[in-house]
């Protein structure tokens, strides 16, 4: 143990010799400290070492030591759109290196806490503060709740939905004819941490749609007889069913302003067919409408099936 101390005391002598110029540290001076280790017990050795580093041997008091702010001019910024966001540290000490405890995937309020440290080994030098902790402000972010988009904003949604929902049932055979279209709620989806995808959160407009359509009842259907004169058999009954209408990737860019792109809004493309139909050259037919017969089946299409990637939340009342 000794002989391990006697090395390392050489060396931090050698290395004050270098440093110092010889000034005090001939190689004389440094035989007769080598030779005051004789005899020394190992807690005598290590305090003639600090002596040999510092204080008593022309070397600085650590009291006297240079603080430095490693966090002056350091410039810590917050980029991209929460969560989806990142962490650039620049500017600082040349002498130091700063890593952040977190560096990704950071919302509006979170603390991250940037800690300095010398890139190598410094005499006469110490930090006058290791870390330093920084707010995340100032991010766009996407809207993570239902309760995170503005109501003037879903208000936009629900009139375009709406009115697709209008236009489509204009394009109906003639005699049938589009009765009420309620909003009856949201599926919300955000999606988890750890996956990626094109679509950072996804809403869809719930609807139950009431219409009037005119044709032969399921029940009055007479596939047996071709030829039987199906006006005589034709009526106006209401059919009920559920469509969507989504919209992606909802941001708000700041307290006052919400970002959708109301024209990339998309109705279901699932179809069911009517309860009423017609004859068609011998074929009993059925019109179609873009929706679901039931919400459990809209509700499995739209979120059990993205429950691997997302997180979903439901205004519905199934």
């Amino acid at each position: 143990m000794k002989k391990m101390i006697a090395a390392i005391m050489s060396a931090v002598l050698c290395l004050s010799l270098a440093a110092c110029g010889g000034d005090g540290n001939s190689e004389a001076d440094i035989e007769k400290r080598l030779e005051k280790l004789d005899g020394m017990s190992e807690e005598d050795a290590e305090k003639e070492i600090e002596k040999a580093w510092g204080g008593e041997d022309g070397g600085k008091d650590p009291s006297e030591a240079e603080a430095i702010d490693p966090f002056d001019g350091l410039t810590v910024t917050f980029s991209g759109t929460a969560p989806q966001s990142k962490v650039t540290i620049s500017g600082g000490n040349a002498m130091c290196k700063y890593t952040a405890d977190k560096e990704t995937g950071m919302f509006n309020g979170d603390v991250i806490t940037v800690t300095a440290e010398f890139k190598s080994a410094q005499s006469g030098k110490v930090l006058s503060e290791e870390t330093k902790e920084y707010t995340v402000e100032g991010l766009p972010a996407y809207a993570m709740a239902v309760a995170d988009i503005p109501q003037e904003t879903l208000d936009k949604m629900a009139g375009q939905a709406h009115d697709a929902i209008v236009s489509r049932a204009a394009g109906w055979a003639e005699g049938n004819s589009l009765k009420s279209a309620e909003l009856i709620g949201y599926y919300f989806l955000t999606l988890k941490d750890g996956f990626d995808s094109s679509e950072v959160n996804r809403i869809y407009l719930v609807y139950e749609v009431k219409a009037d359509i005119y044709g032969i009842p399921d029940e009055k259907q007479d596939p047996g007889n071709i030829e039987r004169n199906s006006k005589e058999d034709m009526e106006t009954g209401e059919e009920t069913y559920y469509t969507f209408y989504t919209y992606s990737n909802i941001i708000n860019v700041d307290e006052n302003v919400c970002s959708v792109d109301l024209s990339a809004g998309q109705m279901t493309g699932n179809e069911i067919k009517t309860k009423h139909g017609y004859w068609s050259w011998g074929y009993f037919e059925h019109y179609t409408l873009a929706g679901y017969d039931d919400l459990d089946s809209m509700f499995s299409n739209c979120v059990t099936e993205n429950i691997d990637k997302y997180n979903y939340e439901s205004t519905v009342s199934q």
